[in-house]
């Protein structure tokens, strides 16, 4: 698998994981897993971007 496409599935994973534990009246938790996800987001779109560049 590709980084862009682990990467995606790791944001995907997250928000899911910080939806649930935001229902089950939990904050904390969400709060950082929802950094994780955004971190895994611009990781994903740095990886998907850096694919297109020219090799030196």
């Amino acid at each position: 698998m590709s980084k862009t496409l682990l990467y995606s599935l790791a944001l995907i994973g997250d928000l899911v994981l910080a939806y649930f534990f935001y229902r089950s009246g939990r904050i904390v938790v969400p709060m950082i897993l929802v950094f994780a996800a955004l971190c895994f987001g611009i990781a994903a779109i740095g990886s998907a971007l850096g694919k297109g560049g020219p090799k030196a």
